[in-house]
């Protein structure tokens, strides 16, 4: 799970600060509009990713813990999320076929937390007197 948190994180590092620092370049893959609120909220998107990639690389030594559940947890379901969201704007036009490059990282991203969420709550757990 170590090595799976920290590839994450790296991915999230690359596209948040691709998003933060070349926002015209990342909407206009999408095929969005890269008017000033667009590269407003392309920033922003791309600080929020920052912090999420920073959760994932201070998170990824945790031992089984309602910590790194709630980082599991919380990755699947952002992930999981913008997935959907994502998918829902290709397939409705409003964002280009360039998104699907991101959505297919994001879904295996998706995939990634949920195994190892599943696996880590399917793992023996040890007893309090061995804690």
């Amino acid at each position: 799970m170590k090595a799976f948190l920290s590839v994450a994180a790296v991915l999230i590092v690359l596209l948040g600060g691709a998003w933060l620092v070349f926002p015209e370049a990342m909407l206009g893959r999408w095929g969005v509009q890269t008017d000033a609120v667009g590269l407003f909220m392309g920033r922003r998107y791309g600080t929020m990713l920052l912090g999420f990639a920073v959760i994932l690389g201070l998170g990824r030594s945790s031992g089984p813990s309602s910590a790194r559940t709630a980082i599991l947890g919380g990755g699947a379901l952002a992930s999981g999320l913008v997935t959907l969201v994502g998918v829902g704007g290709i397939l409705t036009g409003t964002v280009g076929p360039g998104a699907w490059i991101t959505v297919a990282v994001e879904a295996l991203l998706t995939g990634g937390f949920l195994c190892f969420l599943l696996v880590g709550r399917a793992a023996p757990q040890p007893a309090a007197s061995e804690k």
